[in-house]
This record gives C-alpha cells, structure tokens and sequence, in this order.
C-alpha cells in the first residue's frame, strides 16, 4: 500500500485528477490525472495531452484536485 500524504486519507487511484508538487518554486501545478500505481508511486498523465510521464511521483508530492476547492 502506498504511503498517504497529508491531504489523502486513502491511496489514490487511477483517474483521480491531482496537482504536484514542484520542487522549483514550491508550488502546486495541476493539470495532472493518476494513470497508474507502480510500487507505491504513482504514474501521471497530462491531461492536455493525454501523455502519460515517465517519472514515478510518490503521494507526498501529490495532492487531490478537490482539496484545492472543496465543493460547497
């Protein structure tokens, strides 16, 4: 099972839209969907374009899109 961040109270699953943290500017990017779980990290795609990234990201550095703006 992965480790959970801060925001994610279960792992998550592919489909689930969710920004990244970069390590640049330290700020949250979006635009981003769960495509797989390989090892308790996550291949993401971008769903501008539908390509799914060749890195890995582990949960600590992802956060689910609707934390951003819950519903409401």
């Amino acid at each position: 099972m992965p480790a959970l961040n801060g925001f994610q109270s279960t792992p998550f699953v592919p489909g689930t839209r969710v920004q990244v943290a970069n390590r640049f500017t330290a700020h949250w990017c979006g635009g981003f969907e769960v495509a797989d779980v390989v090892d308790g990290s996550y291949r993401l795609r971008r769903r501008s374009d539908g390509i799914v990234l060749p890195a890995t990201f582990p949960s600590e550095q992802l956060r689910a899109e609707e934390w951003v703006n819950p519903p409401g």
